[in-house]
């Protein structure tokens, strides 16, 4: 029996099937190539160079980011608070008489800025010159996949 259904299944369902086989997005290349038709090709589909051109991106973002921690840091704040109810307080005032008063105040606004300045650390640097050296070892490795894309 689920054989049957099995079967039948596959003749509703293999029209579909040889539609899936089928790519729009192909990429259709003149018959014969030269050398370098085909070296641009190669180079232009090879998945370590695109590693590699995403590795020195990366590595130039990683210095920009460690840079980023030497220049002035700014940073502002701000706090309101709204007191709905200011609680009384009795205090004594005339002689046998207390006097209710509301010590505080209804609303309080603080606000303020702070400027910061990293005047000289040896660890930032370290990791700005080793940053560099990331940087300038992706890009090496780049130009070496650019010339010899056989290498990895």
């Amino acid at each position: 029996m689920f054989r049957k259904y099995l079967t039948i299944l596959m003749f509703l369902l293999s029209p579909y099937l040889v539609f899936a086989q089928a790519s729009s997005g192909e990429i259709q290349y003149p018959d014969t190539l030269d050398l370098k038709q085909t070296l641009q090709i190669g180079i232009e589909n090879n998945r370590n160079l695109k590693k590699a051109v995403l590795d020195e991106t990366k590595a130039k973002y990683n210095r920009d980011e460690i840079r980023g921690a030497g220049l002035p840091q700014l940073s502002a704040y701000g706090q309101y608070n709204n007191f709905i109810d200011v609680f009384p307080q009795a205090v004594p005032g005339d002689p046998g008489d207390i006097e209710v008063i509301s010590l505080g105040v209804p609303q309080s606004l603080k606000a303020g800025f702070e400027l910061s300045q990293l005047i000289y650390s040896n660890s930032y640097l370290i990791g700005l010159k080793a940053a560099k050296t990331g940087e300038e070892f992706y890009r090496v490795r780049k130009i070496s996949f650019m010339k010899c894309p056989r290498a990895t």
